[in-house]
């Protein structure tokens, strides 16, 4: 049974608590008052607490936070204060609805409530502050006099929190002047006795760690002489009884810790009038019985907090590489490893710079953090390494400096400007203020020693900056100052998550807001608003990043990889090249098929339904039920592009993040939208009345099946809307075009005009890295960097023979066909060139050739005129068939042919534009161009191709022969639309030789069924199809179906069928060399003498229509007839 989906309290009511926060905001607002312009007494009091109660003003999230409470409390606790009866009426009540979740029972015998109250608040942002104001609003505002903040085990965040609710402390919550008297009561004070109890003062504080009062605490449960607990009688009483006997409001910080089910028997004992919840890391929809789900009323997340400047930007610094894999642990550093630690270093000297030319941050002194993988005897010789090593590894210092000065990074240049400025390019002089600082470092995790824990408590009063640390950085952790870090030894998962460690703890800033985010002409002055993390540039890096990114709802602004100086340039085209050539603009129009009628087609509901859904969906079990969520990710994720193209990242990002979603519900409107839309491209829809209902009715249903969407906020509905509009229509006319038309090839018309490439293809701007101006990045071996540069839009520079200096790519497999059609051209116009192997997986190997005489021939006047070429189309040329533009990938001049190509996966081919595109052969040569050529080029096809020396002749015929085995398959049909009283009659089961063989000889099922429409005849349940791969049957046979039959045959019956075959020793390159194939079966006997007996051999003899054969006479047992083929004709 699925597992029930909960729904966040945030999510289920944010539209309420939105609209009552904005309620308040506009009673509060400074206008608001009495006809004389006084403020109200509500609005005074929470216009004071903004101003005046803590440190530093509100800002104005805070507000709305504690705007929030005021919104809830006092509704929340009259219905705890009501009678039984009263209480089961006002939450009936609609007013009343987002209260009921928020109330839990807090005392088992009087069956007594409390409210559940919690904030999300990102690390940061001045929760701790929040705190103390929402202690100052409940005992000014509602009478509340005694408060409990309970804080995690963690010591640090415990000590924290006292010197934060101290008055007069550096680190202080409240305003100097702050009109609040309270007792502080801590863990570590409660026995005294002496001036803790004042009775003069306005409220009780107490600061406990919820360890004080679990199950092992036996001193807040015991009564003493002397004791200032007392009971209403004068009693002497435990501080736990005191408590729960009192009014008392309990405030968990870092609350996500407070959720197991025994911090909540803790926290039930005290029988809390209320319970407020403050964390960055809210659980809300947790499934296990052992955690408590929060109610959060109010969030502020990262993303907002540093769009709003209120912490560091975040810049990763990655180094070419990525680190080996190694088996076991880890025992030595690489030199990569000590490339990063260096860099870090660097880094941190440039930050130790740029604080003290900035006049508010001079007495800053910064910290950087060396994350090690969790292994402490690697991190001790990290440390070895650092403090004994690093200062003297001068090799590994020049290696940077020289790299330094190919990145041109923001970072990188600050770097060269330091060794020239203040070292005077001595490398001994940097690496001796580098080893000052190293000196400085301290190695920290859980079995450090009490010395180096107090190092780093007090660490922003001594003279230590570099901490090595292997354990997760603790909530407990609030520096402004840490300034950059560096990632040793982690794979990508464990990358990403020490970034979102980092990104959560290091963002803090040592003023109130970021000052410098215009500033352009002073790198030096921005750094000291920026955290860095240097790290390694894995195969994988840049997509860690972008889910960073996704995550933490980030962009470039505020998360990214240094990148280095952009500027526009030209892309000059070689218009010599182009001049001259013309490609028919080839067009199709449409025509119903026949029979087909117009209604049955936008009536087929569900067919309609059911495929708009297959793309457009991706399914998730809601409480036991299969519901569909629009392939749409919410409004605060910047970047969309991977994220639809695979369900288990889509929905795991989805419930990683707790996304709140709900059902889609199209309206009306939205439905007569499309149908308008729809009617200005399709005018075979007739406007009628009719036609009208039937779209409302594609709204009804989809609102009826369970449609829904990820939603974060209001924008995200309408986005939503509008995302499923657009791909509603977009499908409906595909889905209309295929249903009721076909290609009417009486209109095709390739000869009326033409495109003149010169003047389609023009001079363009493009951006570009400076650093990557005249780049040879066309020549790299590596093809993961290959791709993660592809990706990325990377221009490739100095392809000899393109129509431009810069060529981008959408895929690897096009790259691939650049570098062998470039080739091909300089192999046949230099007379001289290299054998150059395309399998990236090895180092690229050269072999010299020799082509005088083909130089010899060679003409250079020829050449002149009809320089050869090749360009990738970006959109300037298209195709048309009927309301669809077709724009080919990549257009090959070539002895004096155009071959117009394009490159696809073949779950992408699409055959109205292969029908277009195969048209070009059909039509004359016009000026410079003898001929045209369409070519469907699969990436299979690129994949296998492993050097250049193959003619394009033989790549072209190796293209058609991919083609036609694609239109064999293609005419295959999924299970789900073969009826069933059809299957056997007019449908047999599909199979490739390889999946028939696991079926009939392995019984393993296939994952999806596929069926051919053959003729209508009664066949057995053991007849299929399988495709012939090669012209073994004759050329009439290749790439074309055959009807076989699985039932066993004794071998007798077998002598002269074609049969299905397998055994170990078939090698057919046709089936892939997996020990398959279709041939021709005999078997030869042959007796010789052995002593005094006959001996007979069989051997079984397979052979294609010229004669080849092949030979089995061993292990004749592992040899299987898979299936026999039928005297029927397709």
């Amino acid at each position: 049974m699925a597992k029930k989906t909960v729904k966040p309290y945030y999510q289920e009511f944010q539209k309420i608590l939105h609209s009552k926060l904005e309620d308040i905001k506009g009673r509060i607002d400074s206008t608001a008052g009495d006809i004389f312009g006084n403020l109200t007494p509500e609005a005074s009091f929470l216009k004071d607490l903004a101003e005046g109660v803590t440190k530093y003003p509100f800002r104005y999230y805070q507000k709305e936070a504690i705007y929030t409470l005021h919104s809830i409390y006092k509704q929340a606790i009259d219905v705890c204060k009501s009678p039984e009866d009263i209480q089961k009426n006002l939450l009936r009540q609609v007013g009343y609805k987002h209260i009921k979740p928020l109330l839990e029972k807090v005392d088992k015998e009087t069956g007594q409530l409390a409210p559940f109250i919690g904030y999300e608040m990102a690390t940061g942002s001045g929760k701790t502050m929040l705190m103390g104001a929402t202690v100052y609003y409940l005992n000014k505002y509602h009478n509340v006099k005694n408060f409990l903040i309970v804080t995690p085990s963690s010591t640090e965040i415990y000590k924290k929190t006292i010197r934060n609710f101290t008055i007069g402390t550096n680190e202080t919550v409240w305003n100097d002047e702050v009109p609040f008297k309270f007792n502080l009561i801590t863990g570590d004070n409660y026995k005294d006795t002496k001036d803790l109890f004042a009775t003069d003062t306005d409220a009780n504080i107490f600061i406990f760690n919820i360890d004080k009062f679990g199950t092992n605490a036996t001193q807040t449960k015991k009564q003493w002489e002397g004791s200032d607990w007392k009971d209403k009688e004068g009693n002497t009483i435990s501080l736990l009884e005191f408590l729960s006997q009192n009014d008392l409001v309990i405030i968990t910080d870092e609350a996500h810790h407070a959720q197991s089910r025994k911090a909540k028997q803790v926290i039930n004992a005290f029988h809390p009038l209320a319970v407020i919840e403050f964390t960055a890391t809210a659980i809300e929809t947790e499934r296990s019985q052992a955690k408590k789900n929060q109610t959060i009323v109010y969030k502020y997340d990262i993303k907002r907090f540093l769009e709003d400047k209120y912490g560091k930007k975040v810049r990763v610094l990655a180094l070419p590489g990525q680190e080996s894999k190694t088996k076991g642990k880890k025992t030595e550093l690489s030199d990569l490893e000590k490339y990063k630690l260096l860099t870090f270093f660097l880094v941190h000297l440039v930050k130790k710079k740029a604080l003290n030319n900035d006049i508010k941050c001079r007495d800053l002194k910064p910290i950087g953090f060396v994350k090690v993988k969790n292994e402490i005897a690697f991190a001790e010789k990290v440390e070895i390494y650092i403090k004994t090593v690093l200062a003297m590894d001068t090799e590994i210092l020049d290696v940077i400096l020289e790299k330094a000065k190919a990145e041109d990074t923001e970072t990188t240049n600050l770097i060269l400007e330091m060794f020239e400025s203040d070292y005077n390019s001595d490398t001994s002089l940097l690496l001796k203020d580098i080893d000052k600082v190293a000196q400085t470092s301290i190695l920290l995790h859980s079995k450090s020693d009490k010395l180096v824990k107090k190092q780093f408590d007090d660490i922003q009063k001594n003279r230590v900056e570099i901490v090595i640390f292997i354990d997760m950085l603790n909530e407990g952790i609030d520096m402004p100052n840490i300034y950059s870090m560096v990632i040793i030894n982690d794979t990508p998962s464990e990358f990403k998550t020490s970034v979102k460690q980092i990104v959560g703890r290091g963002v803090r800033l040592n003023k109130l807001q970021r000052e410098y985010d215009e500033v352009e002409d002073n790198d030096l002055l921005t750094h000291t608003e920026k955290l860095h993390i240097v790290c390694d540039k894995g195969a994988s890096f840049e997509e860690v990043v972008l889910q960073i990114q996704q995550e933490f709802g980030l962009n470039d602004k505020t998360f990214a990889m240094e990148r280095g100086a952009e500027e526009v340039i030209e892309n000059p085209v070689k218009t010599e090249k182009l001049k001259g050539i013309q490609i028919p603009k080839v067009t199709i129009d449409f025509k119903r098929k026949q029979g087909a009628n117009i209604q049955a087609v936008i009536t087929n509901y569900d067919k309609i339904i059911k495929d708009f859904l297959a793309s457009n969906s991706f399914p998730r079990t809601i409480n036991g039920t299969s519901c569909k969520f629009l392939k749409y990710t919410p409004n605060n994720f910047f970047t969309e592009v991977d994220l639809f193209t695979d369900e288990k990242i889509f929905h795991k990002l989805g419930e990683d993040q707790d996304w709140p979603y709900e059902p889609l519900r199209i309206s009306e409107k939205d439905m007569k939208e499309v149908y308008g839309r729809v009617l200005k491209d399709l005018q075979a829809i007739p406007d009628i009345p009719k036609t009208y209902t039937t779209f409302q009715e594609y709204g009804k249903l989809l609102n009826k099946i369970g449609f829904y969407f990820y939603n974060l906020d209001e924008v995200d509905h309408k986005l939503a809307v509008n995302r499923f509009k657009d791909s509603f229509t977009y499908f409906y006319i595909h889905y209309v075009e295929n249903e009721y038309f076909e290609l009417d090839l009486d209109t095709l018309d390739s000869e009326s005009n033409s495109w003149l490439l010169q003047r389609e293809f023009k001079t363009e701007k493009i951006k570009i890295r400076t650093k990557d101006k005249n780049n040879d990045s066309r020549n790299s071996t590596d093809k993961d960097e290959l791709i993660a540069l592809i990706k990325n839009g990377y221009y490739f520079y100095g392809y000899e023979n393109s129509a431009y200096d810069y060529d981008k790519f959408d895929s690897y497999p096009e790259k691939l066909l650049a570098d062998y059609v470039d080739y091909l051209i300089t192999k046949d116009t230099s007379g001289k060139g290299k054998v150059i192997s395309l399998n990236y997986e090895d180092e690229r190997e050269e072999v010299s050739y020799d082509l005088a005489d083909a130089a010899e021939e060679y003409d250079a006047s020829y050449k002149k005129k009809s320089e050869p070429f090749w360009l990738r189309n970006e959109r300037n040329i298209h195709f048309k068939y009927g309301t669809h533009k077709y724009f080919p990938d990549f257009i090959f001049f070539y002895k004096k042919i155009i071959y117009v190509i394009e490159i696809k996966g073949e779950a992408f081919s699409n055959v109205k534009k292969n029908r277009l595109l195969l048209e070009l052969n059909n039509v004359e040569g016009i000026g410079k161009v003898d001929s045209y050529v369409g070519m469907v080029v699969f990436e299979v096809q690129m994949k296998n191709l492993k050097d250049l020396t193959k003619s394009f002749d033989e790549f072209r015929a190796e293209a058609e022969e991919y083609f036609k085995q694609l239109q064999t398959r293609s005419e295959v049909v999924l299970d789900e639309d073969v009826p069933s009283d059809l299957k056997f009659i007019e449908y047999v089961p599909a199979y490739e030789a390889k999946q028939a063989y696991s079926k009939f000889i392995l019984h393993k099922e296939p994952k999806s069924s596929k069926w051919l429409k053959v003729n209508k005849h009664t066949y057995t349940e053991t007849t299929f199809a399988t495709i012939v791969k090669n012209s073994d049957l004759g050329e009439e046979f290749k790439n074309k179906w055959i009807l076989m039959d699985s039932k066993p045959c004794i071998v007798e019956e077998l002598e002269g069928k074609i049969v299905l075959a397998y055994h170990s020793k078939i090698n057919d390159d046709a089936y892939k060399k997996s020990g398959l194939t279709i041939k021709r079966f005999e078997v030869r006997e042959e007796s010789h003498k052995k002593g005094l007996f006959d001996e007979t051999i069989r051997t079984i003899i397979l052979s294609n229509e010229d004669g080849e054969e092949i030979s089995i006479n061993q292990k004749l047992s592992e040899f299987s007839v898979i299936g026999v083929k039928l005297p029927v004709i397709l």
